[in-house]
């Protein structure tokens, strides 16, 4: 959770959620002229989602040491239909872990992207275009004058020091004001390739989200 930004999370189970409900609709035309009926899914409820996110306010130009707390909603009603509609036994552990995880996972994910890429105040998207651009060109100045060649936009190796200097010049300075990052207390500075739009750590969250379970059923030990 710490890769996204999360601090605390909370998650609560909603027992009167909607559930997807099946409606008759036309799905076809007999050569009299009459119409074919059959029942379609119309309606799909969601089975998490995020909610009442709190920013932890710092007032720094960056959002990388703000930190949120999320509530997931998981729909419990819906999530008892797909066991059902599986046959599965609603008495047992086994049936619901899968669709827990995939519930939790699919609201982390979608709360830490949320929190990372959007939601930013006008001055701090005005800091993050500035700062990355004003340091992208003047890195590429120094490296021109040390490579005797003009001082144009980045190629891909003048590129990469352009990041990695952007990278290094911030986390140092942020991490002196806002402390080093402890995805633990969920403090500090947290440290990304791209200050601003924290754009890595967002990737590396769908990958862990997407591959990584959060709910396993419990092994009773053996006595």
């Amino acid at each position: 959770m710490n890769i996204g930004g999360i601090k605390h999370l909370r998650v609560v189970g909603e027992v009167n959620g909607e559930r997807t409900v099946s409606m008759p609709q036309s799905i076809g035309v007999a050569p009299d002229g009459s119409k074919y009926a059959g029942m379609l899914g119309a309606k799909e409820a969601s089975k998490s989602m995020s909610l009442e996110s709190n920013i932890q306010k710092t007032g720094m130009i960056f959002r990388n040491a703000e930190w949120t707390s999320t509530v997931l909603h998981l729909n419990l009603e819906e999530i008892q239909r797909q066991i059902e509609e599986k046959k599965g036994n609603l008495r047992k552990a086994d049936s619901w872990t899968p669709h827990l995880d995939n519930a939790l996972r699919q609201g982390v994910r979608q709360a830490g992207n949320e929190y990372l890429l959007t939601h930013f105040s006008g001055i701090q998207k005005f800091f993050i275009i500035w700062s990355n651009l004003s340091i992208a060109f003047g890195s590429s100045t120094i490296l021109g004058t040390v490579t005797e060649s003009k001082p144009i936009i980045p190629a891909v190796v003048s590129l990469s020091f352009n990041v990695m200097l952007s990278f290094a010049l911030w986390t140092l300075a942020e991490s002196f004001f806002y402390g080093r990052e402890n995805g633990k207390e969920g403090s500090g500075y947290r440290v990304s390739l791209f200050p601003g739009y924290e754009i890595d750590r967002a990737a590396i969250l769908q990958v862990l989200s997407r591959t990584n379970k959060l709910v396993k059923p419990i092994t009773p030990k053996n006595k």
